[in-house]
């Protein structure tokens, strides 16, 4: 299972962007601290699992 991060970020007027920061929490969450750091108001962390689900017959 793999985990994708992804932040909104927001505008007045506008439709919000969707930044996909990838898989690795930690370069994520420092991208999204540089964009703050900007001036971007961004949404929490939203994360999608993407992975093959295994099921085992009876």
């Amino acid at each position: 299972m793999t985990l994708h991060y992804y932040f909104h970020e927001f505008h007045t007027g506008r439709q919000s962007i969707v930044h996909h920061f990838g898989t690795n929490r930690v370069a994520a969450f420092a991208s999204h601290r540089q964009l703050e750091k900007q001036g971007k108001k961004l949404s929490a962390v939203q994360i999608k699992k993407s992975g093959h689900t295994k099921t085992k017959a009876a």
